[in-house]
């Protein structure tokens, strides 16, 4: 099948609807990410301040919040599909 006939199959009038649906998902996700970190910081990690860790050079806190943020991700992926 040429690119062409795919492109005139395209059903041009679910695009924008599914266009907002990705947008609303992604910020709700990113929302929902921002949350728990906040969370992390407040509940985990009350008497270190995460900024002043990281300018440290403290790479074992730098792959915890990766770590994190990763699960995180992976968690609101499943619950927005």
């Amino acid at each position: 099948m040429e690119d062409c006939e795919m492109f005139a199959m395209l059903n041009w009038d679910q695009v924008g609807p599914a266009a907002m649906t990705s947008v609303v998902f992604a910020m709700v996700g990113l929302g929902l990410l921002g949350i728990g970190y906040e969370l992390l910081d407040l509940l985990l990690f009350r008497k270190m301040c995460f900024t002043e860790e990281l300018k440290k050079g403290n790479t074992a806190l730098a792959m915890v919040i990766s770590a994190f943020i990763l699960a995180m991700s992976l968690i609101i992926y499943g619950v927005t599909n």
